[in-house]
């Protein structure tokens, strides 16, 4: 069977069990040491009698820290546990979310990149098509160009016979004047 005590000092109340009931108390709260009055007696449970010589000399070995510390109240949810494990979980994310990113960014089987190097080569296939077709154009204009004047050649090169073919005709004209 337990008792009720109340500490002498901060009038708090707490049970202790009957086979510690001439010993020495020490309150929970402020830590303070005392004797209980009657502790022989359970109807005289709550009383508490001024400590004895032993008590302080037990008193005086506690820490003066101790005996002021008054402990806190226990919270009734677990609060900081629950903000550490969603701290972790933020964290594990955001490490999952950077190494996702890295591994997209450098994956050489990327589908983006892939796209992007499509792209790319299609506007490089499309370039040479457009130097490929100035430069057959421009052949074209150098062939016409050829063309005429290989024409134009042509027409000198008869017109210099037919000047040829008259410059001899003349000549042979003037070898018969003179032929006797």
């Amino acid at each position: 069977m337990a008792l009720l005590v109340s500490c002498p000092n901060c009038q708090a109340r707490f049970d202790i069990a009957d086979d510690l009931a001439d010993q020495p108390v020490r309150c929970h709260q402020c830590m303070h040491v005392f004797e209980r009055v009657g502790a022989r007696s359970p109807s005289v449970g709550i009383q508490a009698r001024p400590p004895s010589a032993v008590t302080m000399a037990q008193e005086d070995r506690i820490p003066e820290q101790a005996r002021r510390r008054m402990p806190s109240p226990r919270p009734a949810f677990p609060w900081y546990a629950l903000y550490l494990v969603v701290i972790g979980l933020l964290f594990f994310l955001l490490v999952v979310s950077v190494g996702f990113n890295v591994w997209i960014v450098f994956n050489a089987d990327n589908r983006f990149r892939r796209e992007e190097e499509v792209r790319d080569l299609q506007q490089q296939a499309q370039a040479q098509r457009m130097r490929a077709e100035a430069a057959a154009e421009m052949a074209r204009q150098q062939q016409i160009q050829a063309t005429q004047k290989s024409a134009s050649l042509q027409r000198q090169n008869e017109e210099l016979k037919r000047q040829v073919d008259i410059l001899r005709g003349q000549l042979e004209d003037v070898r018969r004047d003179k032929a006797p």
